[in-house]
Parts: structure tokens; sequence; C-alpha cells
């Protein structure tokens, strides 16, 4: 037998690292994501960033696009125990109810929690329990702070979890029958390169997203159901709710000589002829991952 060389150790590792390889070069990946946001804002967020942003995760019209429900929806049966994690305001959590026994929602955010509360009242679901400001993994054993379900669900929480071991641990402790995550190939608010470029002089450094994760979870020895959708195509929008949604996605002070170079780029590059701005989407797929905890 041939000996192994260097070459095929190294593309061995990067096609099939261990778990601890792909845990570290997770935590890589979000560290320098975050170093360079710390490096490049300009303003300080808010106490609550998440909060403040509750209407796109809440249910309703003016909702971030959710074509991964009809994919939830099919793997609910109608006496499952349900889970979400980093529910939000209720955009997934709220429509899921409909189709099985009970809904918790968790969600550290005070902002999104008292939202989905709100939300819940209104939907005249009373199968809907919701968890104020709980972290995750939660404090505790499994079942203390978070009940144990038939299935765990997280949907686009991971592109911010720098300890993803830690967070899929605590998953598979609280499901009986599944795990579901949903994540893009590439974070929604993944910035457009050209732009972030031209602002920043520099790449960005992108969050880790559906490819890393996967590459996780066969590295923690996994078999999982893997079913993909195609994103609807964005509306185009009017210059100025562009530019409110990008300053906390840029690191761009309101006001600031760099929000006015912003507004020139995406008005060169992006506006049709009426003034509003149609952006290509930074993502091409949804996914829904599945697979049945070590328990089960």
């Amino acid at each position: 037998m041939p000996n192994r060389t260097p070459d095929a150790d190294e593309a061995r590792r990067t096609l099939r690292p261990s778990e601890a390889e792909a845990l570290a070069a997770w935590r890589a990946l979000q560290r320098a994501a975050h170093e360079q946001a710390e490096r490049m804002r300009e303003q300080a967020p808010p106490d609550d960033e998440w909060g403040a942003m509750a209407d796109i995760f809440a249910p309703g019209p003016d909702a971030y696009p959710a074509p991964e429900l009809p994919l939830l929806e099919a793997l609910a049966r109608p006496d499952d125990h349900w889970l979400e994690v980093g529910a939000g305001a209720g955009r997934l959590a709220i429509p899921l109810a409909r189709h099985v026994r009970r809904m918790t929602a968790v969600d550290r955010s005070p902002g999104m929690t008292a939202r989905l509360r709100e939300e819940a009242a209104a939907s005249g679901l009373d199968n809907v329990e919701v968890l104020t400001a709980i972290g995750w993994p939660p404090a505790g054993a499994p079942g203390e702070a978070a009940p144990i379900v038939d299935v765990a669900l997280s949907a686009s929480v991971l592109f911010f979890v720098e300890e993803v071991g830690a967070f899929l641990d605590a998953l598979e402790a609280h499901a009986r029958r599944l795990c579901v995550i949903v994540l893009m190939d590439h974070m929604p608010g993944t910035p457009l390169k050209p732009l972030w470029s031209a602002l920043h002089d520099e790449p960005v450094a992108e969050l880790p997203a559906l490819r890393e994760f996967l590459a996780v979870l066969g590295a923690r020895g996994r078999a999982f159901d893997l079913t993909t959708t195609p994103p609807p195509p964005p509306p185009p929008l009017p210059l100025d709710e562009v530019i409110d949604s990008f300053r906390r996605r840029y690191f761009v002070g309101r006001g600031s000589a760099r929000e006015q170079r912003m507004r020139e780029l995406l008005a060169e590059r992006y506006a049709g002829d009426d003034g509003l701005v149609t952006l290509p989407l930074p993502f091409t797929q949804t996914a829904v991952v599945s697979w049945q905890p070590p328990s089960a």
C-alpha cells in the first residue's frame, strides 16, 4: 500500500474534517466576522438589536419570506410537541403551531418574545408557549429551562452561533424524534461584495452558512435529510428604505460620509428609472436539514 502523502492528508482534512477540526474552523469564521464588524462599526448597536427588527420576524405581510414553511409543515405530526430555538416574533412558530399539538418558542431577545406573545394571542391559538429571554444552550439539565419535545427546530440562527457544537448538543438533548435546522447557502444579510469593498476597501468576512454546517454535521457522524427551495425574488424598494436596512448590515453610521457614499453607489448600480432599488440576493437556496438525535 502506498504511503499517504502530506497532500492527501490535507485533502482529507478539507473534505472529511474531524469534529474538532470542523468546530475549530466554524469558530474561526465566526471570530473573523466578529472582529471585522467591531473594527468597521461606526455606531454602537442598540441594547436589544434583534428586538428592533421584530416586524420582519413576525407572521404577516411585512415578514421576511418563509419558503421553507411548507417543508417544515411536511415534517410535522398532529400529536407533536415542537420547540423553536430563536423563534423571533413567531414568523415560523405561529403557522407551525396550527399543525402540531403544542409549540414552545424561545428567544433571548425581550423585544422579540414580547412581540411573539402578542402574535400568539392575536392568532387565537392556545397551544403556543413563549419562554422569555432564554439563551441557547439553556442553563441546567435538559428539560429544566426548556422542555424536551418531539421536534427541536432552529431557523436562521446558526449564522450567529460561535460554539456550534454546544448548540447542537443541547438541541439534540431536547429532541426525542427529530432535530431540524434551516439555513441558507449564504447568510441572508451577507453584504454585497462590490458594495462592501467600495465602502471598506477589504473583503467581507463571511459568516459560516449551509456548506459549513453540513461539514460540521457530517463530522459529528449524523445521517441527515436535506431539502432545498429557492428564495422568492426581492421586491424593488425605495432607496431610503434600503439605506435604513443597510446601515446595520454595512456598519455605517447615520449621516456619515460612508452613508453618503453608500447612497451614491446604490443609486448608481441598482436603482431603476423609477428610483426604486432592486438588489441581488446574496443566497440562492434555503435548506431544511433534519436528523434523528442520537437518543432516538
